[in-house]
C-alpha cells in the first residue's frame, strides 16, 4: 500500500536518488546530450522547488515511510500564445524496486487532480523516444502525442 505526501526539504536525499535513476536512463539513451552527474538537482535548487507555490512536489511512500516514487509539476498561467493555466510534468519517477505496482498511476492521477484543482486545463510533458517504457505507460494512461520535435546530427557534415 502506498500513500502520498508533499515533499519536504528533508526528502532531498531520496528525491536525489530517484532523479539519479531517471538521469541514468537519459544518459544511457542519449549520451550525446546527457552526461553523468552526481546530483541532477542541487540541494539548493530542490529546496527552491519544494517552497515554490508554482510547483507541485509530492511523493509516494510505503507504510514504513520508504520513498517509492516522486512527482514534480510546474504550474503555468500561460502556454504559448493563450492565457490558460496548464501543468507541465517535469518528472515522474518510480524507484526501480517498486515498478509495476500502480505507483506511477497513483502519482500521475494525483498530479492531474491537483493541477485540475488549481485550474489547469491541460497537462503537458516530454518523453524521449528511446524511453519506450515511459511512452507505453503514458499512452496507457490516456496521454496523446501533441507534437514532434525533430533533429538532425550535423557533426558529420
Amino acid at each position: 500500500m502506498s500513500f502520498l505526501r508533499d515533499m519536504t526539504p528533508a526528502d532531498y536525499a531520496e528525491v536525489d536518488r530517484l532523479l539519479g535513476q531517471l538521469h541514468a536512463i537519459h544518459v544511457a539513451g542519449r549520451p550525446d546530450i546527457y552526461e553523468p552527474v552526481a546530483h541532477p538537482y542541487t540541494r539548493e535548487r530542490y529546496e527552491v522547488m519544494v517552497a515554490d507555490s508554482g510547483m507541485l512536489t509530492f511523493l509516494a511512500c510505503d507504510e514504513a515511510g520508504r520513498v517509492q516514487g516522486i512527482c514534480l509539476v510546474t504550474l503555468r498561467d500561460q502556454n504559448g500564445m493563450r492565457r490558460e493555466k496548464t501543468a507541465y510534468l517535469e518528472a515522474l519517477v518510480v524507484d526501480c524496486r517498486y515498478r509495476r505496482q500502480g505507483i506511477a498511476t497513483l502519482l500521475l492521477r494525483e498530479a492531474e487532480c491537483r493541477a485540475h484543482a488549481w485550474g489547469a486545463v491541460r497537462m503537458d510533458l516530454n518523453v524521449w523516444d528511446f524511453n519506450r517504457e515511459a511512452l507505453a505507460f503514458y499512452r496507457k494512461e490516456g496521454l496523446l502525442p501533441q507534437r514532434w520535435i525533430l533533429e538532425k546530427d550535423l557533426r558529420g557534415e
